[in-house]
């Protein structure tokens, strides 16, 4: 049997020799070192060349059957070159380039499309640094239990969008920033009692205090003021006057000018009050009447200057009447009104809250 092999191997390399010697076998030469040495300084071995389709197809290859494929379109089989089987799948031998670099060790550059299938097996990158499920289509970030299409247990960042503006998504689910949601210099109320995600409690503090982005944007909003406006205490209305300033009062102290006047025939409310009696009748005054001449002769002679009563006598002896005649006539009289001059408190009844500025963050 060794002689039938020898010569045939002496006729397939037409005039190298083989030789066999116990289980070795040596092709060009007498010292085989393995169970089989082919050694040739002008000829390679040859292994068996097919396509990749071929390749895919060859019934229970067994592991570490080596081929050579002649093309790169079959499913595993995607490139040509030296294939060999191991653990039930078909494996490149790769050449002495970056395709052969390991990955944990070595950078390297895909050199066409490849497709990862994970076959119900997790990958997760670091200490749950991204962490891609096998089962089900959920990425998680810092999480190893992920349960959203992507589920991030920390901040996120989205370096496109606009500091100072929302995040709103279209019909599509497609995140993009709101230019007009939110614009500095937005008041607001609020259940809050402190700043919170760029709005700012309007307390008067001085500006100066806040983050150095948001008084660049005060200054932008609200213009050249050096602190920010108090609105405790306060309500919010409609002006045509400078934004941000303080007018009016919670108190009010009424005057004369301020009180209605009565319905006709009726005095004014006054503090001085003047009327007119309300029917003519015969009434009684008492009053004082000065200067009266009368005949007596003083002791020097001459007319004396006397002050008498109505009872008094005058030139004919007869007395002044005592009562008027009875014709309506006016008198104008004072009353104290008994007040102490407290204004009024017109604050009405509210719901407090308190107000605050965007200014970002």
């Amino acid at each position: 049997m060794k002689k039938a092999i020898l010569y045939l191997c002496i006729i397939l390399l037409n005039g190298a020799f083989c030789y066999s010697q116990g289980t070795p076998v040596g092709i060009g030469t007498i010292n085989p070192q393995a169970v089989l040495d082919i050694v040739s300084t002008a000829h390679g071995i040859l292994i068996p060349r097919m396509t990749a389709l071929q390749v895919e197809a060859i019934a229970s290859p067994d592991e570490s059957e080596l081929v050579y494929s002649l093309s790169g379109n079959g499913t595993v089989v995607n490139k040509s070159g030296f294939w060999f089987y191991q653990s039930g799948v078909w494996v490149p031998i790769a050449g002495n380039s970056a395709v052969a670099a390991n990955i944990y060790t070595v950078d390297g550059t895909l050199t066409s499309q490849r497709v990862v299938d994970q076959d119900g097996k997790f990958l997760n990158f670091g200490s749950n640094l991204l962490y891609l499920n096998g089962n089900n289509p959920v990425v998680g970030i810092n999480t190893n239990s992920p349960t959203n299409t992507l589920d991030v247990n920390g901040n996120v960042k989205t370096q496109a969008l606009a500091a100072a503006k929302a995040v709103i998504s279209d019909s599509n689910g497609v995140l993009m920033h709101n230019d007009v949601f939110f614009d500095y210099g937005d008041v607001k109320p609020s259940y809050s009692t402190t700043d919170h995600d760029g709005w700012y409690l309007l307390d008067g503090r001085s500006i100066s205090t806040l983050p150095a982005n948001a008084q660049t944007n005060a200054a932008s909003a609200l213009g050249s003021i050096t602190n920010l406006p108090n609105a405790a205490g306060r309500y919010s209305m409609g002006t045509t006057s400078t934004t941000g300033n303080t007018a009016g009062s919670n108190t009010v102290a009424l005057v004369n000018a301020n009180l209605p006047h009565a319905p006709t025939g009726l005095p004014a409310v006054r503090t001085t009050l003047t009327a007119t009696a309300a029917a003519a009748g015969a009434h009684a005054h008492t009053f004082t009447f000065q200067n009266t001449r009368i005949l007596s002769p003083s002791v020097t002679g001459g007319n004396n200057i006397h002050v008498f009563w109505l009872a008094g006598p005058r030139f004919t002896a007869a007395n002044y009447p005592q009562n008027t005649t009875s014709t309506s006539h006016s008198h104008t009289f004072s009353l104290n009104t008994g007040g102490n001059n407290t204004p009024f408190n017109i604050t009405p009844q509210a719901l407090n809250f308190n107000y605050f500025v965007y200014l970002g963050q």
